[in-house]
């Protein structure tokens, strides 16, 4: 529903970081470390409950595999067998349809970042 708008978000809080470290790779300039700082904490908010998201995910799935599905009648059977097939494909936040949301991501983010500002 908002994966346009974390994209957004993540995306131009990257772009503030690497713009912010290259103005204090020039010279140190105290605004833009605050700013650096700032756009790194909401960028790993972010990404931080999309790693949160992950992990409810695979604990939802081990949950639902530790279910004693033979015990079950056969209107539970039905509904068991919904709940598995849905379990095994999570619906992830996707940045861009290219990347899943999560503190992975950001590590990537953040190398990408530094190799840019290296180059520069």
């Amino acid at each position: 529903l908002y994966y346009e708008l974390i994209a957004t978000q993540v995306l131009s809080m990257a772009l503030a970081m690497m713009l912010s470290f290259c103005i204090n790779l020039s010279s140190f300039h105290m605004p833009s470390a605050i700013f650096f700082v700032v756009s790194a904490y909401s960028m790993s908010i972010y990404c931080i409950l999309g790693t949160i998201l992950e992990f409810g995910y695979d604990q939802v799935y081990e949950t639902i595999c530790n279910v004693t599905w033979y015990e079950l009648s056969g209107d539970q059977r039905k509904l068991f067998g919904f709940l598995l097939r849905e379990s095994q494909y999570p619906h992830n936040i996707q940045i861009l349809g290219v990347m899943s949301l999560s503190v992975r991501t950001a590590l990537q983010i953040v190398k990408l970042i530094y190799s840019v500002s290296m180059m520069m």
